[in-house]
């Protein structure tokens, strides 16, 4: 689920590559350009080139760089608990 507000990716900071360098957030928006992460009070823009998969949009990962490279360690328990729930028979009523 993707926090309510307006972020601005243009001034988004870029991530910095350092081994333990750690960021956690939800993802905004992935695009060629960038992955952009909520991170602290701002955004934080990854490399794409920096994943062996790049996370989904609304997703809420924990990313943690080592050597050079980003790696999913953990996502947020409830983005977790809202995959599960999607696509099991939940459809409307009517």
């Amino acid at each position: 689920m993707l926090p309510k507000g307006v972020f601005r990716l243009d001034t988004a900071a870029s991530a910095k590559a350092d081994d333990g360098a750690t960021y956690a957030g939800s993802i905004l928006h992935v695009s060629a350009k960038g992955v952009y992460q909520v991170h602290g009070n701002g955004v934080a823009r990854h490399e794409p080139a920096a994943f062996q998969q790049v996370p989904k949009i609304s997703d809420s990962p924990k990313i943690v760089y080592a050597n050079g490279r980003a790696t999913i360690t953990g996502r947020d328990p409830q983005s977790q608990v809202q995959e599960k729930g999607q696509g099991q028979g939940q459809g409307r009523s009517r």
